[in-house]
């Protein structure tokens, strides 16, 4: 019954019975709409768990938050079939993530073919990814075919995309949306369904600057863009990775030793500001391993890897709390390591307490 409680819309409708029942199936209707949006939230979060499982069992395990959710936003990724940008510098490992995504997604049983398309011309790079007739141009002595249709049914990786010339941008632009494309000196079409994975080091704001990426091709191409995070700002990862690099070469080598890092080795490595990131790391690890095992030491010392490591020549970056915290654990690490990790020492050494020092090297990610 009308009442002066009951807002006027539900008047109207207590008023006329005639009513009732298309309110009645309107509201059932947005009950469904409600039961089946989460039971799509609850599969979708149940995919990208199993994807993130994957991830782990491919090697791309963390110990850092911020690396986390990025690892969470590339679970997502390789539940989806979106066009995927990978971002940051040199040696974050944007190639192996591009890899994990194929492996954990639906195209996995696919091919996964990469292209670095830079310092090439457009004929150049034309040719490797679209192919070409035999005599399309001087030296075409024999057909061949390229990386997209190499990549049908899989998964297409190009690295450093902002060097792709602005031509095959406009080439690649019409095979995305078409899913076709010709052959160098062919007019006949071909078709491939392939997935795009992109990547690049280039600064995310500067992707659309002079001579790098054409508008329209970037939002092709960025359906889903991940910033993967510098080695500096997920130093707790350091020592995991180190330890893969470790079993990683003793599988190769088939090698029972060196088997670990010594407790001094992992803290020098998480002081380090890795220019050259996961690559930089990598490089240093295997030296290391070689050094050690000549030895025929189980465990991989600081002396092992400090040697061969470069100067350090680029500058440190961010805020200036963010550069003096780098420097308090350069030197605090420094000298835990000439004092052979004696607390009391290194705390005397550097006029602070124990406290106050176990609180610095934990910074580090290893147990102080």
């Amino acid at each position: 019954r009308p009442d002066s409680t009951v807002p006027a819309g539900a008047q109207r409708i207590y008023s006329r019975p005639e009513l009732i029942s298309d309110a009645v199936v309107h509201l059932a209707a947005l009950i469904e709409d409600g039961i089946n949006v989460s039971r799509l939230m609850n599969a979708n979060e149940s995919v990208e768990a199993e994807t993130l499982q994957a991830l782990e069992n491919l090697g791309l395990s963390t110990k850092s938050s911020r690396m986390a959710k990025t690892l969470e936003e590339v679970a997502f990724a390789a539940a989806t079939p979106l066009p995927v940008l990978l971002c940051g510098e040199t040696g974050v490992g944007k190639g192996i993530v591009a890899q994990a995504i194929h492996k954990a997604g639906r195209r996995c049983k696919g091919p996964f073919t990469r292209l670095q398309p830079s310092f090439g011309s457009h004929d150049l790079i034309a040719s490797e990814l679209f192919g070409h007739t035999r005599g399309a141009f001087t030296g075409a002595r024999d057909g061949r075919s390229g990386l997209v249709e190499e990549a049908n049914g899989g998964t297409l990786f190009l690295d450093e995309i902002d060097t792709l010339p602005p031509q095959t941008q406009v080439t690649m632009l019409h095979v995305l949306q078409e899913k076709e494309f010709q052959k160098i000196g062919s007019s006949q079409k071909y078709r491939s369904d392939f997935r795009l994975i992109s990547a690049t080091n280039c600064p995310f704001e500067h992707l659309l600057g002079k001579e790098k990426l054409r508008s329209d091709f970037f939002h092709r191409i960025a359906h889903t863009v991940i910033h993967i995070p510098p080695l500096r700002e997920r130093r707790e990862d350091i020592s995991l990775l180190a330890q893969q690099f470790v079993n990683k070469l003793s599988k190769e080598r088939n090698s029972r030793t060196p088997a670990a890092l010594s407790n001094d080795a992992n803290i020098w490595l998480a002081s380090q500001p890795w220019p050259g990131n996961v690559r930089e790391l990598h490089a240093v690890i295997e030296r290391g391993y070689s050094q050690a095992q000549i030895e025929g030491r189980r465990f991989i010392k600081m002396k092992d890897l400090q040697t061969p490591v470069p100067p350090r020549t680029k500058k440190l970056d961010g805020s200036l709390s963010e550069q003096l915290r780098a420097y308090e654990l350069a030197i605090t690490t420094s000298v835990f390591s000439r004092n052979g990790q004696n607390y009391s020492a290194t705390a005397r050494a550097l006029g602070i307490d124990r406290k106050r020092l176990k609180r610095i090297l934990s910074r580090t990610g290893c147990e102080v």
